[in-house]
């Protein structure tokens, strides 16, 4: 038997407990890469294109000293919310990617890009340690720290999501990169805004509520609404990972009571 997320195999999985630390062993740090045995680790890693030691420095640039992940500073927000109404509109009222973009994905305060995924489908995401040097983390773990420093951060609050759903937003900001900070505020202002992988279109809209449609109706039939309300948040959950899944990523938790309560009034008697 082998552990599905660690990769490790259990030779008495019924006589002892295994511990899963949600890490493959042997991988590598940089490019996330699973290899047979330690040593081939060792050697693999100082030559490894992704590791810093092997990537050509920029001297013309002055260095960026970067925060540990958890020690990120918002101060250059405070001090200038009383003069740019459009911060205050974000924090009050934008969804989950856009905050995470504000603090973590800033282009204009690279010291705070202390989080990426670089694998869609592993349960490995990545947190800075010390400068270039990147330490991996199970998402479930890092995923519930960077709510918790949102919240510190930005005196916001936020609507409960899933784990999944926001490490698909750390996926595909990792690999979209940073943005400007006008454009992480004007987007907000401006959700007709064409910025890539984040913009849905009605098309998809149109398709993702067809989809959801048949899903709700196969999934509750047959129930009644006291069950309902009791599967509400699992079910709202439900919508927001299919949104994610499709790379709606300005979906958010009102949109998806929203959807449930249009077809609760169209669908059940």
């Amino acid at each position: 038997m082998v552990c599905v997320k660690c990769e490790k195999t259990l030779k008495f999985p019924n006589k002892q407990r295994h511990k899963c630390k949600g890490i493959p062993r042997n991988t590598c740090p940089y490019c996330h890469n699973t290899y047979t045995h330690r040593s081939v680790v060792y050697v693999h890693k100082k030559k490894c294109k992704q590791n810093p030691a092997n990537q050509p420095k920029n001297t013309s640039e002055e260095p960026v000293k970067f925060h540990r992940f958890g020690d990120e500073s918002m101060d250059y927000i405070w001090e200038v919310i009383h003069r740019d109404e459009r911060i205050q509109d974000l924090l009050d009222h934008a969804n989950l990617s856009d905050l995470i973009d504000l603090v973590y994905f800033n282009a204009d305060h690279p010291e705070n890009q202390t989080v990426r995924k670089t694998i869609k489908k592993s349960y490995v995401t990545e947190t800075r340690f010390q400068d270039d040097y990147w330490t991996p983390g199970e998402t479930q773990t890092v995923v519930r720290q960077l709510l918790d420093n949102l919240v510190s951060l930005l005196n916001v609050r936020l609507v409960k999501v899933s784990f999944g759903y926001v490490g698909t937003i750390l996926y595909e900001s990792t690999k979209r990169g940073p943005l400007k900070e006008s454009v992480i505020l004007n987007r907000f202002r401006d959700p007709n805004m064409v910025v890539p992988n984040t913009t849905q279109t009605e098309a998809q809209m149109t398709r993702f509520t067809k989809t959801m449609t048949e899903f709700l109706t196969v999934s509750l039939q047959n129930v009644s609404d006291e069950e309902i309300e009791t599967m509400r948040d699992d079910i709202r959950d439900h919508i927001l990972n299919e949104a994610m899944n499709v790379n709606l990523l300005d979906f958010t938790s009102r949109d998806a009571e929203h959807t449930l309560k249009n077809f609760l009034c169209n669908n059940k008697k």
